[in-house]
């Protein structure tokens, strides 16, 4: 049981966070990637932003704080999992990439950094936002393969 005023603390820092996961791993299967190979796929990672728009939805906190823990830790994995197919990509479509794949980031680290703050309509902005972003980069990425010829 939780004491009553656990979701006043703010969640970790997405560094907090990672270390988190690293040290619980082995504890707390829950908070691991699915595969350990090149990380979630597109789906796969739309699916945990869903479960994290559930949590916020649901005004959960700590729900809140653990699936976008393990989301950042999921999205990290997967960016740096494309990093070599995307050193193939045109100089400027690898860029776009890249800069959807930070913004992403950037998104995942702003909600857990509020995500005790910053509750009701406002955490629902951000994760609607990160929802949006996850199917346009995916789509991004998908058509930027495709151009390759290798498989999203």
């Amino acid at each position: 049981m939780l004491p009553a005023r656990s979701h006043l603390r703010r969640p970790p820092s997405s560094y907090q966070a990672d270390l988190a996961w690293r040290s619980h791993r082995t504890r707390d299967p829950s908070c691991a990637p699915a595969r350990e190979d090149a990380g979630l796929s597109h789906v796969d990672l739309l699916a945990l932003a869903r479960s994290v728009q559930a949590a916020a939805v649901a005004d959960d906190p700590v729900e809140l704080a653990r699936t976008i823990a393990r989301l950042r830790v999921d999205l990290r994995h997967h960016v740096e999992g494309e990093r070599a197919v995307q050193d193939r990509l045109a100089p400027a479509l690898r860029a776009v990439v890249f800069t959807g794949q930070e913004r992403l980031l950037r998104i995942v680290d702003t909600i857990g950094a509020a995500g005790a703050d910053d509750r009701g309509s406002a955490c629902l902005v951000h994760v609607a936002e990160l929802v949006v972003a996850l199917q346009r980069q995916g789509a991004l990425e998908a058509a930027a393969l495709a151009r390759l010829g290798v498989d999203a």
